[in-house]
């Protein structure tokens, strides 16, 4: 089986956002984001986009309580993730 990500490029943004106001610019800048890379992007060839998302979700005071089959505290702001390749 082959790999399709074999020697292409990644690109990883990770923004923390302390507020909700800035939740939903953030929000906001990232449908824009969306629908320009789908325009701009190589539909063929080496230079095509292969994979592209962003995650969204809180972000924890501590993780490990994970492992003790807790929810953790929330520390209140909001931690985005862009990936490309």
């Amino acid at each position: 089986m082959s790999n399709t990500w074999v020697g292409k490029s990644s690109v990883t943004f990770i923004f923390w956002v302390p507020t909700q106001e800035g939740v939903e610019a953030v929000r906001l800048f990232f449908e824009g984001h969306a629908n320009f890379m789908g325009i701009k992007s190589h539909q063929h060839g080496p230079l095509k986009l292969i994979h592209y998302y962003i995650s969204e979700g809180p972000e924890w005071v501590r993780d490990e309580e994970f492992w003790e089959g807790k929810w953790p505290e929330k520390t209140g702001r909001t931690v985005f993730t862009l990936n490309e390749i």
